[in-house]
């Protein structure tokens, strides 16, 4: 590669997990977090070429608002230099992650003060700490910059997937119309198997030690009261087995609102861990049975570009 066409990476994580106590997000009760299965961890990947850089963070959180990621921004920039509409940051969909932002938190956070006076599930600051977290992790991914290798591309793995809205025997569209039911017809949308990969390769041993995977189903297969990355652990692990145990896993959800992994087929459905693991660790295994023929990126060139969506309610 000539000095013209190289391109640099740089990765790190973060721990995110808070306290135990706090309020978990991803339903529409109140559960509080009893304890942690896998830390929680923000995942930064910067990418360079020439002048040009890249920050791209992901996060194993429920979801955020522009109230956190726009000061998380403004901090890393300030930090790096990387502009601020060049840093993203984005979350994996956890349900097994804390409750800070949003009208559910607001509404729990209101009659705990009025009932204490105080709340006593929100030891720390939560956002102001992620905010701090996550500029962190962005200035220690660039601190990390190192010539690389990028590969790219597109596996698939079915079975993992499943529309969760039911065309029934009555014209109706049915949520979770429950299994084995011998109303149901057909599914009422797609799904998608495809699982996007990137892979940061060593550019001179060629040993991956960071990628980015994109995959549509929910996370949401553990439930409980322990914080967890659900699946996405154990992608990372099933990745660390194979790549080496400081390779880091950046995952991206896909389009997936009415994706989710029960199959109504089935006898029973499988929650909790086992499902976790099987997802993430199927995952991974796709991902590394792609690597080896995965197309190198001979010539990068390294652009950003944004639009922001009004969408219509």
């Amino acid at each position: 590669m000539s000095p013209a066409e190289s391109i640099s990476v740089g990765v790190a994580e973060i721990d995110i997990t808070p306290p135990v106590g706090y309020r978990l997000a991803g339903y529409f009760n109140e559960r509080l977090s009893t304890g942690t299965h896998d830390p929680l961890h923000a995942k930064a990947i910067v990418l360079q070429q020439g002048a040009e850089r890249v920050a791209l963070v992901s996060c194993d959180l429920l979801g955020f608002s522009l109230a956190v990621t726009t000061p998380a921004r403004v901090q890393a920039s300030a930090r790096t230099g990387i502009p601020v509409t060049n840093i993203v940051i984005c979350a994996t969909h956890s349900h097994t992650g804390p409750l800070f932002d949003g009208p559910l938190r607001e509404y729990f956070h209101e009659v705990a003060e009025r009932k204490y006076s105080h709340d006593p599930q929100e030891e720390i600051d939560y956002p102001a700490f992620l905010i701090e977290r996550l500029a962190q992790v962005i200035d220690a991914a660039q601190a990390s910059l190192r010539p690389a290798q990028l590969q790219a591309g597109i596996t698939t793995q079915p079975g993992l997937a499943f529309n969760r809205r039911f065309w029934m025997k009555n014209g109706k569209v049915v949520f979770n119309p429950g299994l084995r039911n011998p109303d149901i017809v057909r599914p009422a949308g797609p799904t998608d198997t495809d699982v996007g990969i990137l892979l940061a390769r060593d550019a001179k041993t060629r040993q991956p030690f960071a990628g980015l995977t994109v995959f549509a189903v929910h996370s949401d297969t553990v439930g409980g009261t322990l914080y967890s990355a659900d699946y996405e652990y154990y992608l990372e692990q099933t990745l660390r087995g194979a790549f080496g145990p400081d390779y880091i896993s950046a995952f991206g959800l896909g389009t997936c609102g009415d994706i989710n992994h029960i199959d109504v087929s089935q006898k029973k459905i499988t929650n909790g861990f086992a499902m976790a693991e099987h997802i993430g660790s199927t995952l991974g295994k796709a991902v590394i049975a792609a690597a080896p023929r995965l197309p190198v990126i001979r010539r990068p060139a390294l652009a950003v570009r944004s639009t922001t969506l009004q969408m219509p309610f």
